[in-house]
């Protein structure tokens, strides 16, 4: 079933915010590119929360997650972050969270399954433990990193190459209230943007494919400090790294 996503656009979407051509939209999508990419007027953020929903996503050993949900926290200063993946494998409900940190002496990664898989259920708990600077948090949260600066530093540029390719537009709305944010709507017979950009970051947004049915949107809090740390005697220490490779 198709399914529309409205977005929460709080102010961006009150009726003051006049009403923009489709080319001052593209001209301002440009602009916030300039200003996050190349004469960035501010320090990148060093947190946010971003919450995911796609029609497939595949994980790192190229197991496909249907109708997936992704929560995923940040903070690049107290080297923490989170991911949780939620949705359908193997035609039955999926979840798996992980924590990563650095604790005083410590790199500590904790991980939650509990889901169907090859054939049977599985559902386990478990933390690993190495000295600190044994292994580069960095490395260690790669993923989220990659998907926190692929939103700060990428989107207004693939938004603005979603429009710019899409062809024979039937229905349009672009809004603007002062030349710092843009909120818009977009479709034709075979696609659907939406998007919410605020003080030139993105905020919000999503595309649909009418033909097949996929889909992406996303929701991003920047800078988001509400982040809550495992309990670390809910995860039973694991000895070895060797052993959540088999798992």
């Amino acid at each position: 079933m198709f399914l529309f996503f409205f977005l929460e656009l709080s102010a961006c979407s009150s009726t003051s915010s006049a009403l923009v051509s489709r080319d001052t939209a593209l001209s301002l999508l440009k602009r916030f590119d300039l200003e996050i990419n190349y004469t960035p007027s501010r320090l990148p953020p060093t947190r946010y929360a971003l919450q995911e929903k796609l029609s497939a996503y595949q994980e790192d050993d190229s197991t496909t997650i249907l109708e997936a949900q992704i929560d995923r926290e940040l903070d690049r200063v107290n080297h923490y972050s989170y991911a949780k993946i939620q949705g359908l494998k193997e035609n039955h409900p999926y979840v798996h969270e992980s924590w990563t940190y650095i604790s005083t002496d410590k790199n500590i990664t904790c991980h939650y399954w509990n889901g169907f898989q090859d054939g049977v259920w599985k559902k386990e708990r478990y933390r690993l433990e190495v000295k600190k600077d044994e292994e580069d948090w960095e490395k260690t949260a790669a993923e989220e990193i990659h998907e926190m600066n692929r939103l700060y530093g990428q989107m207004a540029q693939t938004f603005y190459q979603y429009l710019t390719d899409m062809e024979e537009e039937k229905r349009g709305d672009y809004r603007s209230d002062n030349g710092m944010s843009l909120t818009f709507v977009t479709e034709n017979d075979t696609v659907r943007y939406e998007g919410n950009f605020r003080d030139n970051l993105y905020q919000s947004g999503g595309l649909w494919n009418k033909k097949d049915g996929t889909y992406y949107q996303s929701s991003v809090s920047w800078n988001h400090c509400d982040i809550s740390m495992p309990n670390l005697d809910f995860f039973p220490l694991r000895e070895t790294q060797n052993a959540s490779q088999s798992a």
